[in-house]
């Protein structure tokens, strides 16, 4: 994420070039407005990594994934929306999924960080995010943390299944 720190502009979301330069579906999640942005994302980032011990197929997996789906539904559902930058949206659906994924082994702690983030999302519904807003100097894209852990919530249920017709099919 630091390399693409260097020319962000290349990177970003961007509508008018989302169609013919379509790296920027996933790197708009990588590259940040600024270098404060930047060093809030990569330590949520970091933490979820020292946190969680997620396998690194499903980490990568999940990220991409989570990136792809915040930018479809930023360019088919907020059509207003011209530029967008930063991991944000992502790191809540991580958090929703690494939470939920580690239920079963540490269900308080679990249960805590999902009640977190679920508080979260509604404050930010109701009162904003003016904090981080002021801190990065522009504005926050609310709805890409609920889309993220929504889709994280997706995801999970999808690889769910397919794991149990895994399972169903080596009987």
């Amino acid at each position: 994420m630091a390399v693409l720190q260097i020319d962000p502009p290349l990177w970003w979301y961007q509508r008018d070039s989302m169609l013919i330069q379509p790296w920027r579906w996933f790197t708009a999640h990588w590259v940040h407005l600024n270098w404060i942005h930047f060093a809030l994302n990569s330590t949520a980032l970091v933490c979820l990594a020292f946190i969680f011990k997620l396998p690194r197929v499903t980490f990568w997996l999940m990220i991409l994934m989570l990136s792809l789906w915040i930018s479809w539904l930023c360019y088919f559902y907020l059509p207003v929306l011209e530029g967008y930058a930063g991991l944000s949206g992502v790191l809540h659906g991580m958090y929703t999924w690494a939470a939920w994924h580690a239920r079963h082994h540490e269900p308080l702690f679990s249960s805590f960080v999902l009640f977190g983030i679920f508080t979260k999302l509604i404050y930010e519904y109701r009162a904003g995010n003016l904090g981080t807003e002021q801190l990065i100097g522009y504005p926050v894209l609310n709805i890409a943390h609920l889309w993220g852990a929504i889709g994280a919530m997706i995801l999970g249920l999808i690889l769910l299944v397919i794991k149990r017709i895994q399972q169903a099919n080596f009987r």
